[in-house]
């Protein structure tokens, strides 16, 4: 992904005057189904250590299949590698490439990217998420519009750019409503302040959804440590032995 030329044909197949049809002139043939069993958890402990930890078990209860033994639910995370010619929750017609058809061994692509940020070598922030092929682009995703001279259009971002370099609080980082084009659709949560001006400029179809993509986050500020649990899905960040700021 961070070749030249990867990039060059990337680069390659994009075009701003037509619409694309095809969802995979862009996606490739790897594209991935998005997943429902995914948990993320952020950490940072009293001594300065940092985890981010993202589990998933793929799909709402995996593979349905638990262990009489264990009591534990298997995952289906084969699912994810690319099947060629065969139903994947993407085009039927599709062709594979080598890097994520199945192999004993390997393990399938996938968009979970906790993260641990550093900044003089001590942690900065932690941060990831939840929400199948969205995770990536939700943790840290800068979208714009399509004038460069539209500063403030430009100004919009998910989380860590938006704390980091647009000097957002963490909660404001967090709950910031986004952007996520999936295949060939737009899809914008409804209180996007842009849906009108993506409707007018874009040659896309606009959907506004709810996406339910959560980001957990945890940030040192001096001596002080703040975290934010996303609002999308509930839940609250905790602290020991003093309550988190």
């Amino acid at each position: 992904m961070t070749s030249k030329s990867f990039a060059d044909n990337i680069r390659s197949k994009i075009k701003d005057d037509i619409k694309q049809e095809r969802c995979n002139e862009q996606c490739y043939d790897n594209c991935q189904v998005d997943d429902s069993g995914t948990s993320h958890l952020s950490i940072i402990g009293e001594d300065g250590s940092a985890v981010a930890v993202t589990s998933s078990i793929n799909d709402y209860f995996g593979s349905k299949v638990m262990s009489n033994l264990t009591g534990i639910i298997f995952n289906n995370q084969m699912n994810d590698f690319c099947k060629p010619k065969k139903e994947n929750g993407q085009d039927k017609n599709r062709s594979c490439e080598n890097n994520n058809l199945i192999k004993p061994g390997k393990r399938p692509l996938s968009s979970m990217c906790p993260t641990i940020i550093l900044h003089s070598g001590q942690v900065k922030m932690v941060v990831g998420g939840e929400g199948g092929t969205n995770i990536t682009t939700s943790v840290a995703q800068h979208c714009f519009t399509p004038h460069a001279h539209d500063r403030k259009q430009r100004k919009r971002s998910t989380v860590i750019l938006n704390y980091l370099f647009f000097g957002y609080d963490l909660q404001k980082a967090v709950k910031e409503p986004r952007v996520q084009i999936t295949k060939n659709e737009t899809n914008v949560e409804k209180d996007f302040d842009k849906v009108g001006f993506l409707h007018f400029y874009t040659l896309r179809q606009i959907y506004s959804v709810r996406i339910v993509i959560t980001v957990q986050a945890i940030v040192r500020e001096g001596d002080e440590v703040c975290a934010e649990s996303d609002y999308r899905k509930g839940g609250y960040p905790a602290g020991y032995p003093e309550p988190i700021l």
